[in-house]
């Protein structure tokens, strides 16, 4: 069954690679930044991509940011994402501006 509200699916761990694969970050640095392995960031989405009924990433960060979570992601972001990378403000500043993005491009179809 597909969820209409991701947000309530989703632990602080998950969240935090998927907000990091959001920004662009493949699964080694994620797994870097988090200081886990890439096999636990791969078996992470996947769950997520299972729970969410989301055949690929691109599907998954798509509903993440067309959920409730999308408007929120920033203040998750410095929630979870730890702040042990000297990227951390430019990363945040890549997320903000994805969001903005895909707020236009949404906003474009409703014309």
């Amino acid at each position: 069954m597909e969820s209409k509200h991701p947000d309530q699916y989703i632990a602080a761990r998950e969240m935090s690679c998927i907000i990091l694969l959001i920004i662009g970050c493949d699964y080694a640095t994620i797994g870097e930044w988090l200081r886990i392995s890439v096999h636990a960031v791969e078996k992470y989405l996947r769950t997520v991509q299972m729970r969410l009924c989301c055949r690929n990433r691109r599907l998954l960060m798509i509903k993440i940011l067309g959920s409730s979570l999308g408007s929120k992601l920033p203040k998750i972001y410095d929630e979870v994402v730890p702040r042990n990378n000297a990227k951390f403000s430019l990363m945040r500043k890549i997320l903000r501006n994805y969001l903005t993005c895909y707020r236009c491009l949404i906003n474009s179809f409703d014309d």
